[in-house]
């Protein structure tokens, strides 16, 4: 018996890691040293990341994961040790 389960893609947490990223050192910027021009380029840049992911076709987005009954006795195996 096959499991078929969806994941995110290891594209998608990767933008969305770099828009939390620019987005958390823009937040630096405008709160410790002002400079509002760097953080608006940095807002701009975690705008782009977090927003383009949203806008993947899902197939890019999510990625299929199939497991079999031997893999699934597996983890199971390993998760009771």
């Amino acid at each position: 018996m096959r499991d078929t389960k969806t994941k995110l893609s290891v594209q998608y947490k990767l933008m969305m890691a770099i828009g939390t990223a620019f987005l958390v050192n823009a937040i630096i910027l405008l709160t410790d040293t002002p400079h509002p021009d760097a953080a608006a380029v940095l807002f701009v840049f975690a705008f782009i990341f977090l927003w383009v992911p949203q806008m993947l076709p899902a197939h890019e987005k999510y990625q299929k994961v199939i497991y079999t009954g031997n893999e699934r006795r597996r983890q199971e195996g390993s998760g009771s040790n």
